[in-house]
């Protein structure tokens, strides 16, 4: 039976309970007096404030600025506690982070100074080991101009048996250009006869003895006329222990070797690996068809093979290199720029060196007889060095003239990697009358510039024809380096373009 609607009612006693407990859950009121003329007690004049004007404005429902309270209960001392130590953990964890970066900074720093302490460790060992004693060549040694070609002056006593430091055997003058990593090598024979500071003539072997290298430096630069930027020493025994280190040299020789008064070794003609004694007995030889002059060149040769040899990349493969050259040589050269030098002839060749004997001619006799200089000659061959061509033109051009086009074959070889190229050159020859007998390609292209090469001395003039007669290209002694069955071998570089 449903429950009567009456008794589910609030009673009016009831009600006024209720509402008076919802107005007493209320802090404040937004109406003071609920109803007009009578005043309703609030819960706000129960609080304590920290003022009495605050708790005054409390009972009338007045409260600003109430905020919470710490769930802990905690005082401010503590909850000033609390909050530090919260900043210190989190500062902890940032650290933590912190604490590897740091770290790794702290290696780089240590191994880049470690490195720079060392690479200065090794460039002063090096260079103490380099040094000249003679310290009087500076003011006969000037500087170059930046990314100019210059000369360094070659000396070396190849005979220690005489017992004498002061003796040299060979001169060889260079010209080298780093930025075209090319070279020209100009040989002096050691009995030429020059004037010396002591107003006599003396061979030119015989300048260390007079006044040192200085001397040597002065002689020289009056002879060639030009400014002479390093000097490098050798003596017969670091020359042998370096090429020994090279596991030798290989050399196709013309002619045999036995020479008595070059030592006892004895060579013969053809390709040889050459190891260190027997390149300073080839070194010492006079005994050739053409004499000193063929000592002079050989000289020459063995000055390319040494750059060629001693050149590598840069970075640690120069420091290496520069490391084993060091051990045999005495120079000017400081180690770090002479580091540089060697990874600035990178890929140089030495069959792409120019080599020339200076003009001169007997003017004694006897065993060992002196000669003197050809100026005028001299002066024609320097002007060609100078400007990084062939010195042997001075010499050879009025050779060339005379040459029948005709009277001698030739290979044309394409190392350009332009197609046709081969064709292209033999046609012009041809048409020029030039006896074409073969072409085809190099092994790989990698030639950067054109060359015209022969074997034997008598086609040399042969060879500057062709090199006229192209309008390019440069002539090489191909004897250590080519073999060809014809008399001229021309291989086309990439300095040639085709016509359109």
């Amino acid at each position: 039976m449903p429950t009567p609607r009456s008794s589910q009612r609030f009673s009016a006693k009831q009600s006024k309970k209720t509402s008076a407990q919802l107005n007493s859950s209320t802090l404040g009121a937004h109406q003071v007096n609920a109803r007009v003329g009578r005043k309703n007690r609030m819960n706000a004049a129960d609080m304590h404030l920290s003022s009495t004007r605050r708790s005054r404005r409390a009972s009338h429902g007045v409260v600003s600025n109430v905020g919470t309270s710490s769930s802990s209960g905690e005082n401010g001392r503590a909850y000033a506690r609390r909050s530090s130590q919260a900043y210190t953990q989190g500062y902890k964890k940032s650290g933590l982070l912190k604490g590897p970066l740091f770290l790794l900074l702290l290696i780089v720093v240590v191994v880049a100074v470690g490195f720079f302490v060392a690479t200065r460790v090794f460039f002063g060992v090096t260079g103490g080991r380099m040094a000249l004693s003679d310290t009087g060549t500076s003011s006969y040694l000037k500087a170059a101009s930046a990314n100019a070609p210059y000369y360094t002056l070659f000396v070396a006593d190849l005979d220690e048996t005489n017992n004498c430091d002061t003796d040299v055997d060979m001169v060889v003058l260079a010209r080298m250009d780093e930025q075209g990593k090319a070279l020209t090598c100009l040989a002096f024979p050691s009995s030429l006869s020059v004037a010396m500071r002591d107003g006599q003539d003396h061979p030119l072997k015989d300048a260390v003895y007079v006044g040192g290298y200085s001397e040597l430096l002065r002689v020289v630069t009056v002879l060639s006329d030009v400014d002479i930027t390093h000097l490098v020493t050798l003596k017969q025994a670091d020359i042998e222990a370096l090429v020994d280190s090279w596991g030798g040299l290989q050399w196709n020789l013309t002619e045999e070797v036995d020479d008595p008064s070059a030592g006892s070794l004895y060579i013969p003609a053809g390709q040889q690996t050459l190891n260190g004694a027997q390149l300073t007995t080839l070194l010492r030889a006079r005994n050739f068809s053409k004499g000193i002059e063929q000592q002079g060149l050989n000289q020459c040769e063995f000055i390319a093979d040494f750059l060629e040899k001693s050149s590598c990349e840069g970075g640690l493969a120069a420091a290496s290199s520069l490391d084993s050259v060091s051990k045999y040589l005495h120079t000017d050269w400081g180690a770090e720029a002479l580091m540089n030098t060697l990874a600035a002839f990178d890929g140089f060749q030495a069959s792409s060196a120019y080599k020339a004997f200076i003009p001169c001619y007997q003017s004694g006799t006897g065993s060992d007889p002196l000669y003197s200089v050809s100026s005028s000659d001299l002066q024609s061959m320097m002007a060609y060095t100078n400007i990084g061509s062939d010195p042997n033109l001075a010499t050879a051009t009025g050779s060339a003239a005379s040459i029948s086009p005709g009277s001698f074959t030739i290979t044309v070889r394409n190392g350009s990697g332009v197609t046709g190229g081969a064709s292209t050159i033999a046609n012009i020859l041809t048409e020029k009358g030039y006896n074409v007998t073969e072409t085809g390609n190099t092994d790989s292209y990698v030639y950067t510039e054109t060359l015209i090469v022969y074997l034997d001395d008598g086609i040399e003039p042969a060879a500057q024809s062709v090199c006229q007669a192209l309008g390019m290209g440069r002539v090489i002694d191909g004897t250590n380096h080519y073999t060809f069955d014809t008399d001229v071998l021309v291989i086309l570089g990439s300095d040639w373009m085709p016509q359109s």
